[in-house]
């Protein structure tokens, strides 16, 4: 056995050149980044990027000295200069040095924020086991929690920061918001010091779950920068390819290669579901078709859940723009495959996971009830929002067909032809049968949700067993109901009474049916934006313009086309354009700064080019092509 000594005042001197007996002459005072200077704050002098700059998301820039070899960047290393900031930083990791994290920063042994303490480990040691959303998640599997403990207190920071982030956040009731913050600032930095090293999936893991902090912290512009950059990564690690066809990839256990899938597939369920509503995060379209679903780790539903969005995302670019004449509108090839997609879902996913339509003569109190029993039987397996989201594909592939009828002229060739008229009517139908039936599966999860009895009445008692709680409902399912409300206003406002009369006869439309479809929405987004807005199962507040939601917009829209159904309008709305403004926390960490003003709201699809009461209209860059190509019609 052979014993080392050491020195402890030969290491300590060592680890500190200002203590060094060899080197007496002292380094220059180093002076504070130019931004602080003007703000005349205390700059940490963390280079390239202090921590004041870091956490406004700003640029950072030091003046030169005569001495300053100790902050020189190596040379592959991104120069510190006024145009490169903490996003540019992570743009550019993949053209950095191929370093590992055996190979930490020259400063990190000082940089308390970095170790790892008994009370980050008990903290997350607590989160990972013992909070429903975290264990109850696919994360446990994708970031395999029981190795990441058992190597807590040697693990890269970011990632390790980022999971105490999280964990603060969950206890929010129990730890004071000064602590969650530290946790915040502290990620946030490690994120910016580490992530210039070697991309791995630990670090894409930690650019994940800083965007959900970052979301959960009003910080909507760096959530999107972060998640951006963390499908940068992903492209860089050729996730989106699968395994099997790679061979990078050949020494990787099965294991290692079904987290890979995971952690793509995950990366798209957010990817998909954003493009499906209108707010891009990335402009490189990803194939949903190249990598094979990972063993164990989702259920049927997720994917399934993924391709309707997918094709949602399709039917977006497809009638992003006007059809060059109507004939072209009825030979769609791009239509024809995309029906095709939708019954290939409807195929791949099992029927008790859906709540499929019955027949049009069933009972609405017997409807609920197989509902009801259906949900009881298979408990989780039932998915609402997939069964709300495919019919809304359905009604989102039929819609212009739809628009056609009403803007056909009564002596149009296509109104004679009996093909075209199979075509229009099989599309009237489906859109009608696809937003009642939206419509029915909102009454049932009203009607079956914990804490709420607004639709009960004493002559008629709700016996629906309450099987789903209040807070459970999410924000999601509302472009669904958007896309039907669309649907059941234009039939009753729009379209001709011939055409009325023959869907009556066929499946059993009436304004009455149209106008209680539209009011079950109505109360399910108002319930659905109080629940955003922290004040579950209450009316909206009486200054509700200083609170709005990514929901106020279709909200509003829908209340419209109601009182238009209703006739309750009594004049012509005034000219009208609804738009959406994005907010995000400044600087400053307090004041709700706008970051997109005059945006086109999040939906599957607007109103493709007509109005509501004569004067509101949707703000999108297609309406307008849509509102000329039926003048063109008409």
């Amino acid at each position: 056995m052979c014993l080392v000594t050491f020195d402890i005042d030969t290491v300590l001197i060592a680890s500190h050149p200002k203590k060094s007996r060899s080197s007496p002459q002292m380094p220059q005072r180093v002076k504070p980044c130019e931004r602080c200077q003007h703000h005349r704050k205390k700059c940490d002098l963390t280079h390239p990027t202090c921590g004041r700059c870091f956490k406004a998301n700003a640029s950072c820039y030091f003046r030169p000295e005569s001495d300053t070899s100790q902050f020189e960047s190596s040379p592959g290393s991104l120069p510190s200069t006024s145009n490169h900031t903490l996003i540019d930083r992570i743009v550019h990791a993949s053209e950095e040095p191929q370093t590992g994290w055996d190979v930490p920063p020259v400063n990190s042994l000082l940089d308390s924020d970095s170790f790892a303490t008994i009370q980050d480990y008990m903290l997350v040691m607590e989160f990972v086991n013992k909070d429903p959303w975290f264990s109850k998640s696919i994360f446990p599997k994708l970031i395999d929690t029981d190795s990441f403990m058992e190597a807590f207190f040697v693990e890269p920071p970011p990632l390790r920061l980022v999971l105490c982030t999280l964990a603060v956040q969950a206890l929010y009731d129990k730890i004071p918001s000064l602590v969650s913050k530290n946790y915040y600032r502290r990620a946030r930095k490690a994120v910016s010091k580490y992530m210039m090293l070697r991309p791995s999936i630990s670090n894409l893991a930690a650019l994940y779950l800083l965007s959900t902090c970052a979301g959960a912290c009003n910080h909507a512009a760096f959530a999107d920068a972060i998640f951006g950059h963390a499908l940068d990564m992903l492209v860089h690690l050729r996730l989106d390819i699968d395994p099997d066809d790679s061979t990078d990839c050949d020494y990787l256990t099965e294991r290692e290669k079904n987290q890979r899938r995971g952690w793509f597939w995950q990366c798209m369920n957010v990817v998909k579901y954003a493009s499906a509503t209108g707010d891009t995060i990335h402009h490189t379209y990803f194939s949903v078709d190249q990598v094979k679903q990972p063993d164990g780790f989702f259920t049927v539903d997720f994917f399934q859940f993924i391709k309707v969005n997918d094709t949602i995302t399709s039917l977006r670019s497809l009638w992003s723009t006007a059809p060059s004449s109507t004939f072209s509108l009825f030979e769609s090839e791009e239509a024809a495959h995309l029906s095709k997609r939708l019954c290939h879902i409807l195929q791949e996913t099992p029927s008790h996971h859906l709540l499929l339509p019955l027949s049009t003569s069933t009972n609405l109190s017997d409807l609920c009830q197989l509902y009801a029993s259906q949900c009881s039987r298979f408990q989780h397996l039932v998915n609402l929002r997939l069964t709300l989201d495919y019919h809304a594909a359905i009604s989102l592939l039929h819609r212009p067909m739809l628009y056609l009828l009403a803007h056909l002229a009564p002596n149009s060739p296509y109104l004679r032809n009996s093909v075209f008229i199979d075509a229009l009517t099989q599309s009237l139908h489906r859109c009608y049968n696809s937003a009642i039936h939206i419509a029915k599966v909102e009454f049932f999860s009203l009607t079956a949700t914990k804490r709420y009895h607004e639709l009960d009445s004493p002559s008629q008692p709700n016996t629906i067993p309450k099987l789903f709680e209040l807070e459970s409902w999410g924000s999601g399912a509302s472009f669904s109901q958007f896309e039907a409300a669309i649907v059941l206003w234009f039939i009753t406002r729009k379209l001709p009474k011939q055409w009325q009369a023959a869907l009556s006869l066929s499946h059993g439309y009436s304004t009455e049916a149209a106008c209680w479809g539209i009011s079950v929405i109505l109360k399910s987004l108002e319930l659905r934006e109080s629940i955003l807005r922290g004040t579950p199962n209450r009316s909206p507040p009486a200054n509700e313009e200083s609170h709005p939601t990514f929901m106020t917009p279709i909200r509003d829209c829908v209340s419209y086309m109601l009182l238009d159904m209703e006739e309750l309008l009594e004049n012509r709305i005034p000219d009208l354009e609804l738009s959406l403004t994005v907010l995000s926390l400044g600087q400053d960490g307090e004041e709700l700064k706008p970051v997109k003003t005059d945006a086109d709201p999040y939906c599957f699809l607007g109103m493709l080019g007509v109005e509501v009461g004569g004067g509101m209209r949707w703000k999108a860059p297609y309406e307008e092509t849509w509102r000329e190509f039926w003048k063109r019609v008409g």
